[in-house]
């Protein structure tokens, strides 16, 4: 996000990502991710860099690539649904004419499913790849359980870093509260 954007957004709004989108989910990514290595790897000494998902075990690759596709997805859900929470309260005012021409953030679909699955894609699809040929390259042999646990820890805490503010912007910049993960946005009269 460029930095004369973040200044412009208003200073209820910035306290509200940084204390939700950035400290509350990085406690939340780092909590859920090592959690979820941990249990996916138990009795597993060695995780591989690719084996039949669900069948051989845990593995590198499809670790990543569901981390980067269901972070952003069950992020964009949870977060949408707290900023429009706290909206609804009337504690946080509506961004929208503030993103309009914004790059990304205005682009976003709003139905809120279409929208977790549109970012999901928008980051398995460039990462994927890079991510796959990293893997290979530093990790052809797989890792140790608790280099896997370590691994995906800094992966979601990382990948959540990034995405969830932007996440909590775009949403803030919705045209108005709305409660349901798939309700639509209450069409101005005409």
């Amino acid at each position: 996000m460029a930095v004369n954007h973040w200044r412009s957004v208003p200073p209820a709004h910035r306290r509200w990502v940084v204390l939700n989108a950035v400290i509350g989910a990085a406690v939340s990514n780092l909590l859920i991710n090592a959690a979820i290595a941990w249990v996916s790897s138990i009795g597993h000494p060695h995780i591989p860099l690719w084996s039949v998902p669900l069948q051989g075990g845990p593995n590198l690759l499809t670790d990543t690539f569901g981390t980067f596709f269901l972070l952003p997805f069950t992020t964009c859900i949870v977060v949408t649904l707290a900023v429009r929470q706290v909206r609804g309260r009337g504690l946080l005012g509506d961004l929208e004419q503030h993103q309009q021409g914004r790059t990304w953030l205005s682009t976003l679909p709003t139905p809120l499913l279409r929208r977790a699955a549109t970012l999901g894609l928008w980051v398995l699809v460039p990462l994927g790849p890079l991510a796959a040929a990293i893997l290979a390259i530093g990790f052809g042999g797989g890792a140790s359980r608790s280099d896997f646990i370590l691994y995906k820890t800094v992966l979601g805490l990382v990948l959540g870093f990034v995405v969830t503010p932007l996440i909590a912007l775009a949403a803030m910049g919705d045209a108005a509260t709305q409660t349901g993960p798939t309700a639509e946005p209450a069409q101005a009269p005409s």
